[in-house]
Order: structure tokens, then C-alpha cells, then sequence
């Protein structure tokens, strides 16, 4: 029994000597061979990945792995999570008692062999690790091209989607299409053979008839498609795996090409099973133009109801407008009314205040005399008008006296003036 902290050191040991940046993996690997760094060092290196038959462990206490296995033509459901970083456990034949014999000289060797491999993954990668996983996408695609065009001008690289892994399964699930996935190994001696099928004339014209599959490729030296092939158990390169994607974090194994298999087999396995999911793909296009129709007439209904609310606010407004208007014109015809009485009052005031004051400085017509003259009005209206005035009176006597006779018969006249006939002159 090893202590927590014996175990962080080994991992430790581990990760180092085989260049590896994943501390589960290297856990699950120090844990299947009983914590024997040498042992699974030479596991991990001769590219043994699987779980030893010999290694046994408590049921109650396994880890949830989140695959659910699907009754039909033992396809696979994987669901991922958000990191791509969930391990799968792989049953299988244990190393050979050969290569456990040799396991400690690998121990030994180990920080040899992983300082040789540093510049040699440096130099086939391009000399730095992508920053994200889009890069790591472009990365692949730049390299593919590059390593099959110096061989062949003639070439069809195939349309690889230029996003990451984990996208390129929401594209999937979203345009309801089948994913094919190619996980390129740089090192593996069937790689070029493959690169060459997938390249090739016929499998260009396959993909390219075929509407319903995109493929996506990335290398296992970069750490999505490497955490991919681990998720998908990919127990040898090339590894190329046809997936029907069920959610933007679930996918299902339709059909898994091992190796170097040829492009006759490929086109054959995968009609195969594109004409056996394509039920289930039916169902799903046929759900999602349901929910599509659905949100549609959701939408238009929605567009419908604020329109009728809008319609009805532009009536209430309108509504309200003229209420408004209406109101004000009252208000402003009772204003105006109030004015006029306001003025009329005013003008009864002054005419009174006039009259009064007119009344007291006329006087009574004095007696005709030597000290008298007589003037006769002439009035707009024709009527005449006498009155005797003293000679020392001026012609403001005069008008007072035509405006008290004015204001007595309640005439209209407020202005008026004096001129003579002969000579003529205006006063």
C-alpha cells in the first residue's frame, strides 16, 4: 500500500519520462500495473493502452466513464464532457511476460528516450503546440496537405471542417449530419498509406456526394484529438470512426475503421451504416423541422400579438391624443370666454368711471351771450349736434362734451376727431 504522497511521485515520474500531459491517464496506467513505473512506462511506450486481464478492482468503487452501450450493431453511445478529458477503460490482453521483462531497462532509458523525442514531435508538430483548439484544427489541415502534396500533386485533400472537435459535433447534431472523424498518427507506419486513400480520387467524390457526412481530423500529438481517441477507444492508428451525433455532447459509434483499410471498404461499411442510422437521422430531421415549425409559428404568433398590441396602443394613443386636444380647446374657449367677460367688465368699469368723471367737468350748456359761441356736430350717422361753448373753452371742452354724448346713447364710437368744411382743417 502506497501512500498519497508515493503515488503523486511516481506519477510524477511517469509524465515525465513519457513526455505526457495528462495525470489521469498516467494514473489509470501506474494503477492497472500496481503503481510499477517501469512496467507501465513499457506499456505506454509499445503503445499497450489497455486494461491488463490480470488487474481486478471493486465494481462499487469504478469511476463513472458516462458511455452507454446501444443495443443495435454494437454501436457505442460516448458522452463528452466540456474538456474532452473523460477516460475510457479498455478491456483487453495484458502484456506479454517478454515485455514485462523488459519493462526495466525502458525505466532505466526513459529520460533518454523522451529528450530524443522532444525535438523530433517539435520538428512533426511545426515546432510548437497549438494555443487552442481551432488552431490545432488548422494546424492538422496545413500539415496533411503539406506531407501529402510532396509526394503527389494530384491529390483531393479532403474538405476537413476547420473548428474544433468538440464544434464540429454541435455542427453535426445542429444541420443533423453524420461526423467522420480521422485521428492521424505522425509516427504510424500505415499513416502514409491511409493519408494516400483519403486523398484519393474516390473517396474526394464519395464525400462529396454524400451531403450527409463532414469530416474532421486532427492529430493525436495535439491534446483534443488525442483526448478523442481515448474517448472513442482507439486501439490503432489510423483510426478513422463514423459517428452520428446525438446531442452537442453525446455521440454514438456508427461503424470504426482500424488501420489501413481501403477505400473500397470504407465507401461499402459506410453505406452500410448510413443506410441503416438513416431511420434514426430521418427522425431526427423530422423532430427538428417539428420544433422548427413549432418555433416558427410561435414566432409569428408572437410577431402577430405585438402587432395587435401595438395597433391597440396606437389607438389608445390616438385616443388619447384627442382627448387631449379636446380638452385643451375647452380650456382655451373658457379662457377667452373669462377674458372677454374679464374685459368686458373692465370696459363697463371705465366707461362708468368715465361717464362720471365726463359729467362732472362738462357741466351745464351756458346761456347765450357775448362771452359764448355756438358749434354745431356733424356725426358719421348725419345727426347734428348744437351746444353753446364759452370763448375761453378750448377744443378739449368740446370733445369731452361729444365723448359724454357718446357714452350716453351708448354708442359704438370710441375714436374720433374734429375737421372743419371751409377752410378745411383737422384738429
Amino acid at each position: 500500500n502506497l501512500s498519497d504522497e508515493e503515488k503523486h511521485q511516481r506519477t510524477s515520474q511517469f509524465m515525465e519520462i513519457t513526455h505526457s500531459n495528462d495525470q489521469n491517464q498516467a494514473e489509470q496506467m501506474l494503477e492497472w500495473h500496481n503503481w510499477a513505473v517501469d512496467r507501465a512506462v513499457n506499456a505506454f511506450i509499445i503503445g499497450d493502452l489497455t486494461e491488463p486481464a490480470s488487474y481486478s478492482r471493486n465494481l462499487s468503487n469504478q469511476r463513472s466513464l458516462n458511455i452507454n452501450r446501444t443495443v443495435d450493431t454494437n454501436s457505442e453511445s460516448i458522452e463528452i464532457d466540456g474538456r474532452f478529458n473523460s477516460r475510457i477503460i479498455q478491456r483487453g490482453n495484458g502484456p506479454s511476460a517478454f515485455s514485462t521483462i523488459i519493462g526495466f531497462p525502458f525505466w532505466i532509458i526513459g529520460k533518454t528516450i523522451s529528450f530524443m523525442l522532444r525535438p523530433i514531435s517539435y520538428f512533426l508538430i511545426g515546432g510548437s503546440v497549438p494555443k487552442d483548439c481551432e488552431c490545432a484544427a488548422e494546424s492538422f489541415i496545413l500539415q496533411f496537405e503539406s506531407a501529402i502534396c510532396k509526394k503527389n500533386q494530384n491529390i483531393f485533400v479532403p474538405k476537413f471542417l476547420r473548428m474544433s472537435y468538440k464544434q464540429a459535433i454541435s455542427k453535426c447534431f445542429n444541420e443533423k449530419k453524420f461526423l467522420m472523424v480521422y485521428l492521424h498518427s505522425p509516427l504510424h507506419e500505415d499513416t502514409p498509406s491511409f493519408c494516400s486513400v483519403l486523398s484519393s480520387q474516390g473517396m474526394n467524390d464519395f464525400l462529396s456526394n454524400c451531403e450527409m457526412i463532414e469530416i474532421w481530423g486532427g492529430s493525436v500529438w495535439h491534446g483534443e484529438a488525442y483526448s478523442a481517441s481515448i474517448s472513442l477507444k482507439a486501439n490503432r492508428f489510423p483510426q478513422t470512426v463514423l459517428l452520428l451525433c446525438n446531442s452537442p455532447n453525446q455521440v454514438q459509434v456508427m461503424e470504426r475503421f482500424d488501420g489501413n483499410v481501403s477505400l473500397d471498404a470504407i465507401i461499402e461499411r459506410s453505406n452500410i451504416a448510413l443506410a441503416q442510422f438513416q431511420v434514426q437521422m430521418e427522425n431526427a430531421r423530422r423532430v427538428q423541422r417539428e420544433r422548427e415549425q413549432t418555433r416558427q409559428l410561435l414566432n409569428e404568433q408572437d410577431a402577430e400579438y405585438r402587432a395587435a398590441l401595438e395597433a391597440d396602443r396606437l389607438v389608445q394613443q390616438q385616443k388619447e391624443r384627442e382627448i387631449l386636444i379636446e380638452k385643451r380647446a375647452k380650456e382655451e374657449e373658457q379662457r377667452k370666454a373669462e377674458e372677454e367677460i374679464t374685459k368686458q367688465k373692465e370696459r363697463e368699469n371705465y366707461k362708468k368711471n368715465r361717464l362720471a368723471y365726463l359729467e362732472e367737468n362738462v357741466g351745464e350748456e351756458p346761456r347765450l351771450g357775448a362771452g359764448t359761441t355756438r358749434i354745431r356736430l356733424q356725426l358719421p350717422s348725419g345727426a347734428k349736434l348744437d351746444r353753446k361753448f364759452l370763448k375761453e373753452e378750448t377744443l378739449e371742452s368740446v370733445a369731452e362734451f361729444l365723448e359724454l354724448y357718446l357714452l350716453r346713447i351708448n354708442s359704438e364710437i370710441q375714436r374720433f376727431g374734429f375737421s372743419t368744411n371751409y377752410p378745411k382743417r383737422n384738429f
